[in-house]
């Protein structure tokens, strides 16, 4: 009996089975555009087909990489939006059992419509009659030099 009791208590105390490193399942991939330059944070997403259900990964890395995870299996369509670009989709992507799909994006140049508004104040211009003339600055004139060619300065003739 005692050997028993033994025996189950060891088997109780004894390291279950250790874990191995598990593949998650997901997409990964990167964005680039027309040039081959890499579109740092972009936003990506992947959208179930047969459920509807949008999940929102990370924007695109520094390098431009994306990676997706915790996805059911199924096929997705998987939609990358940048400033600056054309969204870009792709659909059937197909999300497998302990895989990580990879799609790659090559962003075209999208529209931009900017308006800038400058104003200032107006400037008075003199176009009758132009004199040509210097603004020297106090520090400036502080800086020159007391003597010129041996005699005193004139700041009214540097030229």
């Amino acid at each position: 009996m005692l050997v028993a009791v033994v025996i189950v208590c060891l088997a109780l105390l004894a390291p279950g089975k250790r874990m191995s490193a598990q593949v998650q399942t997901g997409i990964s991939g990167s964005v680039v555009d027309g040039t081959g330059a890499v579109v740092a944070g972009a936003s990506v997403s992947a959208t179930n087909d047969a459920t509807g259900v949008v999940t929102q990964g990370t924007d695109t890395s520094s390098a431009g990489a994306f990676t997706i995870i915790g996805l059911i299996p199924g096929t997705y369509t998987v939609t990358v939006d940048a400033a600056g670009f054309k969204r870009s989709v792709k659909t059937g992507v197909s999300v497998e059992i302990s895989k990580e799909s990879a799609v790659f994006f090559t962003l075209a140049p999208g529209e931009v419509n900017q308006t800038v508004t400058v104003a200032d104040n107006q400037i008075s211009l003199n176009t009758t009659s132009p004199e040509m003339g210097t603004t020297l600055e106090p520090e400036l004139v502080k800086t020159l030099p007391i003597e010129v060619s041996g005699g005193p300065r004139v700041v009214n003739t540097f030229v």
